[in-house]
């Protein structure tokens, strides 16, 4: 019996032992899963306070402006409305004078502003005005007329720096050095500007538009700022400058609704003259002579004539200095005024490139012509000046458009019209920038003829319809009609191809004879729609070759399908090329449409 109940005892003991083992291995299982729970808990909530500081905390880090554009403190920087300027040559004190260089007056306030590094002198052009300065010197020249500086222009390293408060004189800029910074800030007046309100305590002025920029600047409360544009998502953050020249963004909530100051126009200086009730006739009179301006064919009256363009002035070609070859006459332009007519005297280029290269790279040679120019319109009282450049390279483009912005304020200020002579715009000379001369003359005449000239290799119109009104809606792309004058063809071009070879030749005539020729020979003359002119042609031998003959004739029902494009497009006029040519009819049909 005994023996019986130890082995119950030992049964129930390792009874007892199982239960506990399972309960320590759930106790431990409990244990292991809070653990691992718990390290779950942390590491995510780790990654949450990580995420949230990483995307919600603001950056309180305050950094320079040098630092943070690695810009040097030794040198000043320019602020243009809401931008720091891309400038390669630095303002610069001098004697405590802020100097701005002429590279970033050109490319920030006046594009046209012009540096001759050569003759050390720098000119400015307005409407009116004509103003050169030469560098070191007090004595400075407006259309002629010396006046004294303050502060001299100087030239450094070759670059011309102008006194800051010459370009505030001249083009009405503020400009105010933030020396603090070392900071130029320019505002322009025709610039709208927007001024706000710190409306919060500590805002801060950051570089980019995120919280986690560095701060540039800690704003105070009141502080104005010019507000700019918004920035960032949903527009969180507004772009603005202090008044000490920083630029950086804020947050839209702590700044007020921006004041409105509307910009300031400049007031127009030169507006040309009214010169006509209706639209303006000129006609080009070619005189090769003194003695031609006194013969009696120009001495008669033309219908409905506004302006007459004598071909008076050219230049020397051995000495290529500027001066001008004068065959003017004021006999001419006294009988002129007696029939109220205006006189545009032409100067050409003598159809020379290296004429016209002479002229137009010297500033002193620039200056020199334009004085002869000015004399002659005092001397003949002249009513204006007809540019006829017509040879100029693409590389001295840019001379020509100075020449004719230099020249435009001296006219200007004697009461005299500048005119321009422009080919039909194409690619290839599209260099010659008529936007930029029509800005600065009076008139651009389109010389919508010589579509094909006199050494063309094939025969054609000399002005097809469609020539003319392709020269004219080019044009239009650059110029306003208001300044256009569309110029029309008083000749007839006669062509002569080598049927054997199919070499051409042609030869100019006056439209009456050039009809004459045809009908001679007894050709007949059809209407040809597409070039809105007649043609004709006949055969007649050269020896033992055969010549075709062919014209597309210039009459008045040809002129017409122009003057129709001239009133749909509603130009300023009428300039023909050239007088003595035309027909009779052709006057009165111009007075017409004028």
């Amino acid at each position: 019996m005994k023996k019986k109940k130890n082995s119950e005892s030992l049964y129930m003991s390792d009874s007892f032992s199982e239960k506990n083992r399972k309960r320590a291995e759930r106790r431990r299982r409990v244990i292991s899963a809070i653990v691992i729970f718990s390290v779950i808990f942390i590491i995510v909530a780790a990654s949450t306070a990580y995420y949230l500081v990483i995307h919600y905390m603001p950056n309180f880090t305050h950094e320079s402006f040098y630092t943070y554009y690695d810009y040097s403190p030794n040198v000043i920087y320019s602020v243009v409305g809401g931008e720091y300027a891309d400038e390669s040559v630095h303002p610069i004190l001098r004697e405590d004078e802020l100097y701005m260089p002429v590279s970033f007056v050109k490319r920030y306030i006046d594009e046209y502003i012009f540096w001759d590094k050569t003759d050390n002198r720098l000119s400015v052009t307005t409407e009116n005005k004509l103003i050169q300065m030469r560098t070191d010197e007090l004595n400075y020249f407006i259309n002629n007329e010396p006046f004294l500086l303050s502060l001299p222009v100087y030239s450094l390293d070759g670059e011309a720096f102008l006194p800051a408060s010459l370009i505030e004189e001249f083009y009405g800029v503020t400009i105010t050095l933030q020396k603090e910074r070392n900071i130029a800030v320019f505002d322009m007046p025709e610039h709208e500007k927007r001024i706000s309100e710190i409306i919060v305590k500590d805002a801060k002025l950051r570089f980019e538009p995120t919280i986690k920029s560095p701060v540039a600047k800690d704003l105070l409360l009141n502080e104005n700022v010019f507000v700019f544009e918004t920035a960032g998502e949903n527009a969180d953050f507004t772009k603005v400058r202090t008044e000490d020249g920083l630029i950086g963004y804020v947050r839209t909530s702590l700044i007020s609704q921006p004041k409105v100051i509307p910009p300031t126009e400049r007031k127009k200086e030169y507006t040309p003259p009214k010169l006509f009730d209706g639209k303006i006739n000129l006609v080009f009179d070619q005189i090769t002579s003194v003695e031609a301006n006194s013969n009696e064919s120009r001495r008669t009256s033309i219908q409905g004539l506004d302006v007459l363009s004598p071909t008076w002035f050219s230049f020397d070609r051995e000495k290529l200095n500027g001066d001008i070859i004068n065959i003017g006459d004021k006999g001419y332009v006294d009988w002129a005024h007696n029939q109220g007519y205006q006189v545009w005297a032409l100067i050409t280029d003598n159809f020379d490139y290296e004429v016209s290269s002479a002229v137009l790279t010297d500033t002193s040679i620039r200056e020199h012509v334009a004085r002869q120019l000015l004399t002659f319109v005092s001397l003949y009282d002249l009513d204006g000046i007809n540019i006829d450049f017509e040879m100029v390279r693409e590389t001295d483009a840019e001379y020509f458009i100075q020449f004719i912005r230099e020249l435009a304020p001296l006219l200007h200020a004697q009461g005299a019209v500048l005119s321009v002579d422009m080919y039909v715009p194409t690619a290839s000379n599209r260099y010659y920038n008529r936007s930029e001369v029509g800005k600065a003359a009076d008139y651009i005449i389109v010389m919508a003829y010589d579509e094909h000239w006199s050494t063309s290799p094939v025969s054609g119109p000399v002005a097809s319809i469609g020539f003319v009104e392709r020269g004219i809606t080019a044009t239009l792309e650059e110029v306003p009609k208001e300044k256009i004058l569309l110029g029309l063809p008083y000749y007839v071009r006669v062509w002569a191809e080598d049927k054997s070879t199919g070499e051409v030749s042609s030869s100019a005539y006056s439209m009456q004879r050039g009809k004459e020729i045809f009908d001679s020979a007894g050709a007949e003359f059809i209407w040809d729609d597409s070039s809105k002119s007649y043609y004709a042609e006949y055969t007649d031998k050269d020896g033992d070759t055969e010549i075709l003959n062919r014209v597309w004739l210039e009459d008045e029902r040809s002129i017409e399908e122009k003057l129709k494009l001239f009133k749909y497009y509603d130009l300023a006029g009428v300039a023909g090329w050239k007088r003595n040519l035309e027909t009779e009819g052709v006057w009165a049909l111009i007075d017409s449409y004028s």
